[in-house]
C-alpha cells in the first residue's frame, strides 16, 4: 500500500495554520478584555480614568468629536445608542476619561435664551442636534431627550435662538 506524503504534509500545515489562528483569536480576545471591551456601563456612569478604547468598544463611534483650546478631545453620544440622554465625555492627554457631562438637562436648557444664545453656544450647551430643518420660521434644531421627549430650538437669520419649545 502506497502513501502519498504530500497530502500528509498538506494536512499537517492546515492543522498548524488552524491552531495558529485559534491562538491569535484567543490573544485578541484577551487584549479586548484588557481594554475593557464589553463593559456594561451607561454612558453617564463611565468611571473616570477609563481608556478611550474601552469607551469606544462599549458605545461605538461617537456622534461628534470636538477639541478644546488645550487640545483635549471630547466625545458626544447624543444619538439613538444613548436612550438615557446625551453625554459629553472629555479625555485627558493620556486618553482617559476625565469628565462626564450630561447634556440637555433642565439646568442646561435653562441657559438657552431667545435673542441671546448663538448657534455655537447652543452646540456647546446641548451637543449636536439630531436633525436640522429649514422652515418659514427659521432653522429648527431637534434635540432628543431621555424618555422620548424632544426640544426644538429655532434660530433666526442672525443665528441666535429665536424660540425654544418642549423644554418642560
Amino acid at each position: 500500500m502506497a502513501c502519498d506524503l504530500s497530502k500528509v504534509g498538506s494536512a499537517v500545515r492546515s492543522q498548524r495554520a488552524l491552531a495558529g489562528g485559534v491562538r491569535r483569536a484567543a490573544a485578541a480576545a484577551v487584549l479586548l478584555m484588557s481594554l475593557g471591551a464589553g463593559q456594561a456601563w451607561a454612558v453617564g456612569d463611565v468611571p473616570l480614568g477609563t481608556a478611550m478604547g474601552s469607551v469606544r468598544s462599549s458605545f461605538g463611534i461617537p456622534d461628534a468629536i470636538r477639541f478644546d483650546s488645550a487640545g483635549r478631545q471630547s466625545w458626544e453620544y447624543t444619538g439613538q445608542r444613548v436612550p438615557s440622554g446625551a453625554y459629553r465625555l472629555t479625555f485627558d492627554a493620556q486618553g482617559t476619561v476625565r469628565e462626564t457631562t450630561p447634556l440637555r438637562t433642565p439646568e442646561r436648557l435653562a441657559q438657552v435664551r431667545a435673542g441671546e444664545t448663538t448657534g455655537a453656544a447652543l452646540v456647546e450647551l446641548l451637543g449636536e442636534p439630531r436633525r436640522i430643518t429649514v422652515t418659514d420660521a427659521g432653522i429648527e434644531w431637534l434635540f432628543p431627550r431621555a424618555g422620548g421627549k424632544s426640544v426644538i430650538v429655532t434660530l433666526g437669520a442672525d443665528r441666535r435662538v429665536k424660540s425654544i419649545s418642549g423644554s418642560d
